[in-house]
């Protein structure tokens, strides 16, 4: 057994001074052995502190030390290290480890720093360690100029939110899309409809493959986060300042507002009521004489249960499989021949090409008054900056411009986004016209609900077990058909089948 005195060494480096200074672990080890050889002190144990800025004292090697020491275990007289800096770079935090170490009678000693215990000895010990800070704080001052800088260049310089990863863009550090891009754009859409609460949100995209790196679900309180990062609009805030990022942005800043709106409205999800089931399509959407919709539900039997439409809680069992086939049958009644479908296309292909050019001139006059508005902002920024204006007329006219801006936004993206015209629909759908009643036959239950009311907008009636309709689709009316192919010009009207048109006399059969 040795009665020598027991030091703890401890040693600490970032990533960049190892490289930069050669502080490195191994030297430092070696020295404040050595240190400790020739003090006579016996090591007890060597704290490595790896890659950890010294900017504070939460450091878990550093904070194991102390517990140690607080513990008075083993008896530690010192601690040994290179140098103060590795101790604390800040000067409270140099003070504080100081005051706890000696509360506990353990001397603190550097290797390549005398400090005596006497006037001389603390006022260079209180020198080194205001210097220890006045250098960290230059390094961070010089690290935040040089983040700014590329912020202003349009980098993202700190860790990718997901759906971007940390990569290059034209050979400098910048966001690049990840495989999970399309997946965070998935998830603003659905957001924005206001009809998720961020469980359903979160369960959503997690069955869609939105996923931690490790292959774990995101937690619940992640995703507001997301929600609310500009940085996937191609501008990012940082510093207090946003910046037009040069990285490729993952949805618009059109649609960011539309989220921040909801999630300002506490993202209260829309109600819906779920009427779709597989076993009754026709649900609901069937009325009697008395205006009685249709329901669907089981009767239990000996040995299973049996589907049944009926009207009301008192009706009759009506028979799915044999309400359904007469739905086909009279659905086909509408159908449209091949030679007319052919006709219809051919004459929204020219109205269509007249109409794309009168849109670019409506996107070329928004872009226009995109770039007044926001010349505008700018120059109101400088009057309020140069006091030409006072703090309310700037907030006041600052607010109506941005506003503005959103709408033009809003009407340019509405304009140019991309999707299936008329014509292409036409082409998905032609055998859908020809042969609706297959074609809702076939259909999923979501699908054939959407069908049904498209062809029938205003449902079905169901009388002395016959279908009738007040109004049908003008996509399958042959005379409204037959009128847009006389006429030189296609009404606009006459294409949008969700939208009720004009009535039509009641027919049975």
């Amino acid at each position: 057994m040795t009665n020598k005195p027991k030091a703890i060494i401890y040693c600490r480096v970032s990533t960049k001074e190892q490289a930069d200074e050669g502080n490195s672990l191994g030297t430092q080890q070696k020295l404040c052995r050595e240190y400790c050889r020739t003090k006579g002190y016996e090591v007890a144990e060597v704290y490595i502190e790896a890659g950890e800025s010294a900017k504070t004292a939460n450091r878990p090697e550093l904070q194991d030390l102390l517990g140690r020491v607080s513990k008075k275990k083993h008896n530690i007289a010192v601690v040994v290290v290179y140098k103060s800096d590795r101790l604390a770079r800040n000067i409270m935090d140099h003070y504080s480890i100081k005051a706890l170490l000696n509360k506990h009678d353990v001397q603190l000693e550097s290797v390549t720093e005398n400090f005596t215990d006497d006037p001389v000895g603390r006022l260079t010990e209180n020198m080194v360690a205001s210097f220890n800070q006045f250098d960290n704080e230059v390094r961070a001052q010089r690290c935040k100029g040089g983040m700014i800088d590329a912020c202003e260049k349009g980098r993202y310089v700190v860790s990718a939110p997901v759906g971007y990863i940390n990569g290059r863009v034209d050979g400098k550090p910048n966001l690049v899309k990840s495989n999970q891009a399309d997946l965070v754009a998935e998830m603003f859409e659905l957001y924005a409809t206001g009809g998720y609460t961020m469980d359903e949100l979160r369960a959503e995209m997690t069955d869609r493959g939105l996923i931690s790196r490790l292959g774990k679900p995101y937690q619940k309180s992640y995703f507001p986060k997301i929600l609310s990062t500009r940085t996937y609009t191609g501008k990012f805030e940082m510093f207090d300042r946003i910046f037009q990022g040069s990285y490729e942005p993952i949805i618009s800043e059109v649609l960011f507002e539309k989220v921040q709106k909801v999630i300002t409205n506490k993202g209260n999800k829309v109600a819906v009521y779920k009427k779709d089931c597989k076993e009754f399509p026709l649900r609901r959407f069937v009325v009697d004489s008395e205006e009685n919709k249709l329901t669907g539900s089981y009767s239990k039997g000996r040995s299973k249960a049996y589907a049944y439409y009926r009207f009301g809680s008192g009706g009759k069992n009506i028979d799915p499989d044999v309400l359904n086939k007469k739905f086909i049958k009279f659905s086909d009644k509408y159908s449209l021949n091949q030679e007319l479908v052919q006709k219809l296309k051919d004459k929204v292909a020219k109205e269509f090409e007249s109409r794309g050019v009168s849109s670019k001139v409506k996107i070329k006059q928004l872009n226009t008054r995109l770039t007044e508005l926001e010349t505008l902002e700018v120059n109101l920024t400088e009057k309020f900056v140069t006091a030409w204006i006072s703090e309310s007329a700037y907030n006041k006219l600052a607010e109506k411009t941005k506003i503005e801006i959103l709408d033009v936004k809003e009407k340019i993206d509405s304009l140019t986004k991309t999707g299936p015209n008329l014509l292409e629909l036409l082409d998905q759908v032609e055998s859908m016209v020809i042969d609706p009643g297959g074609y809702w036959n076939q259909a999923s239950i979501g699908t054939k609900a959407k069908f049904q009311w498209f062809q029938f907008p205003q449902g079905l009636t169901y009388e002395n077990n016959k279908f009738g309709t007040a109004e049908i689709s003008p996509v399958f009316n042959v005379n409204v058909v037959n009128s847009v192919l006389k006429t030189a010009n296609v009404d606009p009207s006459g294409f949008e089948p969700l939208t009720s048109c004009m009535p039509y006399k009641r027919s049975t059969s």
